[in-house]
Order: C-alpha cells, then sequence, then structure tokens
C-alpha cells in the first residue's frame, strides 16, 4: 500500500500579518511541541509560505505522517490555517520468539519487516513464510511460524513472530537400487559419504543428483539417471531414510572405425565427458553429431552410420562409429559477379573473411559460407544499398570431388541517398535538435545500420528528458519512403510524446535503522 504526499497551499505574501494564525489541534502536545521548535515562526504568527512547507516535511519525514494538508480561512481580520493529517497505521514493533537456531539479526533480515513500516498483513504474511523457507533450508521440516498483531495505540500496530522449530530431520541413511551392482555400491558409498547425518535439505538433494548425474557422464553410464529420493521418516520427523532408484545402469564404450582425425578431438567436439542422453537410439544420436564435426571440419562429403551392441561383459554397451571420412573439400575458387559497384577481390575477401576461419582456410562448408553471404547483403546495406540481395549461389566440384568453385551472383541495387529528414509529433524539441540527436545527413548515403541506430538515440533522447511514455509510430511501418529508383530516400519519424513524468513524491519502506531524510539526502 502507498500514500500519496498532499500538499494543498494558498499563494501567500512574504511580509509578516497581524491576525495570522495557524492550528495545530489535530497534533500531539509533544508533536506541537516539536513543531514549535523546528519552526519558531509558527508561534507568532509571523511565518511564511516557506515556513509552511518546512512544517509540512518536518511531518512527514520525521513525525512519520502518510498526509498533510493546509487550508485558509479568512475570519474577520484574522487569517487561520487549519492543519489536517493522516496516518496509517504503522508497525511499533517486530519481536521474535521461540528461536533457538537463528539471532534476532537473521530472523529480521529474513523477515524484511521493521519498525515504522506500514502495517500491511499481506506482506507480514510473507515474511512469514519467508522465515519458514529459511527453516526449512536448514533442515527443519515442520516450522510452524505464527504471526500476532496487537494494537498499541490509533496508529502502532505491535507484531510478534512466534516460532515453533519442531525436530530437525537427519539422514541417517543412504540406499539405492540398480541392474548392475558395481554401479550400486559406488553411487551408494558416494551418497552415504555425502550426506549421512547431514539436515534433509532441498537444495542438497538437488546438488546430489547434479553431482551424480556428472559422475555417470563422466564413467560412461550415458543413460542412467538416479531418481528422485524416496523419503523414509522416523515416527518423530527426525531421521529419514533416502531410497534412490537409477534406470539404465548399463555402461556404454565407444569404437570408431575409419577415422583418421584424432579420436580425442572427435571426443571433445561430442563433450563425451558430459554426454548424457534420454534417447532410445544413442548410436544414432553419436554418429549424427559425429557426421556435424566432419563437416564443420571440411569434409563435406563424410557419411557416419552408428549401431549398439552388447557389451563383452553384463550391464555394458558398446556403440560403434562407423566413418567414411571422403576428401577433404577445399575451396579452390570464390566467383562474384552481377550488379556490384566495387572490385570482385573486395567482395571475395569479404566473403573469406565473414564465414568462418575454416572457409578462411580455404576449406569448404556449406552452412559457414551462406552465413558469409548474409553477411555480405548486410555489409553492403549497411553502405547504403539498401536493397542489396544475393540472385543465386552455386557450387561446382572438381573430377576428383575434393575441390569447389563457388559462383556467387549479387544484386547490389542502386546507391541510396538521403533527401530529407523530418519529423511529426514533436512539440517539446525542435526539427534542429532532433536532427542533431539521430545524426543522420541529406546528401549522404542511407546506411542500414545508421538508421537502426537513430531510433535507438531519438528513444533515449526522450527517455532521459523524462517523456518514458514516448512511442515512435512508425519504427516497423513507413519510417523511410523512396523514388521510383529508389536512389532517393526521406526519412519521417511520427513521435507520440506522451506526458512529461515529474517525481511527485518518494516513499521509503523498510528502513528501520535509517531516517527517511539521510536516503534522501543520498538520493
Amino acid at each position: 500500500m502507498r500514500f500519496m504526499i498532499s500538499l494543498s497551499l494558498v499563494l501567500l505574501s512574504l511580509q509578516a500579518l497581524a491576525g495570522r494564525l495557524i492550528d495545530l489541534s489535530v497534533l500531539a502536545p509533544r508533536v506541537q511541541e516539536n513543531v514549535y521548535e523546528q519552526v519558531p515562526a509558527l508561534r507568532t504568527g509571523n511565518f511564511t509560505s516557506a515556513d509552511l512547507d518546512q512544517l509540512i516535511r518536518y511531518l512527514i519525514v520525521q513525525e512519520q505522517y502518510d498526509a498533510a494538508q493546509i487550508t485558509m480561512d479568512d475570519r474577520g481580520s484574522n487569517q487561520v490555517y487549519f492543519l489536517s493529517v493522516g496516518r496509517t497505521r504503522r508497525i511499533s514493533s517486530v519481536q521474535f520468539l521461540g528461536s533457538e537456531e537463528f539471532s534476532n539479526s537473521q530472523l529480521r533480515k529474513e523477515f524484511g519487516v521493521g519498525e515504522k513500516a506500514p502495517f500491511e498483513q499481506q506482506t507480514l504474511i510473507d515474511g512469514g513464510e519467508r522465515i519458514r523457507k529459511l527453516y526449512r533450508d536448514r533442515g527443519y521440516l515442520n516450522t510452524v511460524v505464527d504471526l500476532e498483531f496487537k494494537r498499541v495505540s490509533t496508529a502502532d500496530v505491535a507484531v510478534e513472530v512466534k516460532i515453533k522449530e519442531g525436530p530437525q530431520t537427519i539422514i541417517k541413511k543412504v540406499e539405492v537400487t540398480a541392474d548392475n551392482p558395481k554401479l550400486k555400491d559406488d553411487v551408494e558409498y558416494y551418497l552415504r559419504r555425502k550426506m549421512k547425518d547431514e539436515p534433509l535439505t532441498e537444495r542438497l538433494l538437488d546438488n546430489m543428483r547434479t553431482d551424480i548425474r556428472e559422475r555417470l557422464s563422466d564413467d560412461s553410464y550415458f543413460k542412467s539417471e538416479l531418481s528422485s529420493a524416496e523419503l523414509n521418516f522416523n515416527a518423530d520427523e527426525s531421521e529419514v531414510t533416502l531410497v534412490y532408484t537409477i534406470e539404465f545402469s548399463d555402461e556404454y564404450f565407444i569404437e570408431f572405425r575409419g577415422i583418421t582425425e584424432s579420436r580425442g578431438k572427435i571426443e571433445r567436439y561430442l563433450n563425451i565427458d558430459q554426454f548424457f542422453s534420454s534417447n532410445p537410439n544413442i548410436a544414432l544420436e553419436l554418429a549424427t553429431r559425429t557426421k556435424q564435426y566432419y563437416l564443420s571440419e571440411g569434409f563435406a562429403r563424410a557419411e557416419v552410420t552408428g549401431t549398439e551392441e552388447p557389451g563383452l561383459r553384463p550391464h555394458t554397451r558398446r556403440i560403434v562409429i562407423t566413418v567414411n571420412e571422403g576428401p577433404l573439400i577445399r575451396i579452390k575458387e570464390i566467383r562474384v559477379s552481377g550488379r556490384i559497384s566495387g572490385p570482385e577481390k573486395d567482395y571475395v575477401d569479404f566473403i573469406y573473411e565473414h564465414s568462418s576461419d575454416l572457409v578462411n582456410d580455404r576449406k569448404f562448408n556449406r552452412d559457414d559460407l551462406e552465413n558469409g553471404l548474409k553477411n555480405l547483403v548486410i555489409d553492403r546495406q549497411n553502405q547504403g544499398y539498401l536493397k542489396a540481395r544475393i540472385i543465386s549461389s552455386r557450387t561446382i566440384y572438381n573430377q576428383e570431388k575434393d575441390k569447389v568453385n563457388v559462383l556467387v551472383n549479387i544484386d547490389e541495387g542502386p546507391l541510396t541517398f538521403l533527401e530529407d529528414v523530418t519529423f511529426e509529433g514533436n512539440d517539446a524539441f525542435s526539427a534542429a535538435q532532433l536532427k542533431e540527436v539521430v545524426g543522420l545527413q541529406p546528401a549522404q548515403p542511407l546506411r542500414l545500420n545508421v538508421l537502426e541506430a537513430s531510433i535507438e538515440k531519438i528513444k533515449q533522447w526522450y527517455r532521459e528528458a523524462g517523456y518514458l511514455e514516448m512511442v515512435l509510430m512508425n519504427e516497423r511501418d513507413d519510417l523511410v519512403s523512396y523514388n521510383e529508383e529508389s536512389t532517393l530516400a526521406k526519412v519521417k519519424y511520427r513521435i507520440f510524446e506522451g506526458p512529461k513524468i515529474m517525481v511527485a513524491s518518494i516513499l521509503f519502506e523498510g528502513n528501520s535503522l535509517t531516517r527517511d531524510y539521510v536516503i534522501l539526502k543520498e538520493l
């Protein structure tokens, strides 16, 4: 719940006036005395609008009122100023009772609601839930947190947080079932060493499943996975036995046939040390990934198959990856033709340098080469050829099928120059100011990257000026218009500025130890 500070003041002369009075009867005597100490002019009636402003600030910041308002009433020769104040219920104290596991400072930090905060029941309930979770994270599964609210005055509430901790649940035994006796014993020994006599927490259970998953992959149990723990508690839930099950407990061995590449390099690409799969056909999955490796190395005609067979020992499986590498395909030449504005060599060099390291080494990979052609189109658009496109691309193998010629046909289209930049809906700023912001200059090539950057520049300009609701209405539609030949372009920014948003009030919550004015001064 948030409260706005309302201040209504009439225009006052700075000159002291006889018969001027202020009615502070809505304030407690103690608060009245504090007010007179802060603003002595209020006693004599020789006060100004600045003194009334100071009164309002003092009541809001120091006395923690949520609303204050001053109105003036002419009563004959006297001007009487009436003060009205409002205060929501606030928390006068927070006490934690019944905790032995955590200190008061730990509980207060987790609770997150302190003295002088507004009394909001849901916020306090949320704080109680955070304390309950704090206990669960320490193994107290049945901790009860009760909140009691005691009205101290019409505006103050004392909060008591009563905690019944209950027993801490300790892991006393860990059991694992699996078809593979060796795997069962290994996992069970590891879990007992890590978990026995530890408090039962969700974090511990999650961490152990992650650790076991990594160990299983590292030991080539590619399909094995530890189930969620079955929890068997004793009568008062102070002790628990964890029961795990491992499905698909076979160990896998991989055999590569027909490779001349380094086995270690292939396995690193396949990420074998962390490999896990629920795929019923692991052999096919690994074969597909092995082929991707060969394609990434320039073996564009590689063929790879995979089969799964029983292993030599019980609870083992063997995966055979058979590779027909084929020749390493090299790029003999790239030719660029079509409607281009510069030397062919510049385009060829760009494709080599902006495809991939593999293509730059003159090794052929179709996907990498396509990426280089996309980058070429983007570069041409950024140079002002906004209609640039690839007409076609072909690869022609030599007779030995180990080299290719790449033929690229590109149409750059015309170089588009910027004819004019205009703005619509700009009441707060002149067109000259906004032209400086967007950075587009008429009679220069219209570069796509510069145009896109101008959109963010003008949005940021308005946001920094307080127009947080500003919208560029035609950002995705008719921002740019062209002549028939696409040689000239006009850019028109259709702007909805929205209101200029000013800071009306600043409200602090949760600062039980630090006064509002200290934080406000830092801001």
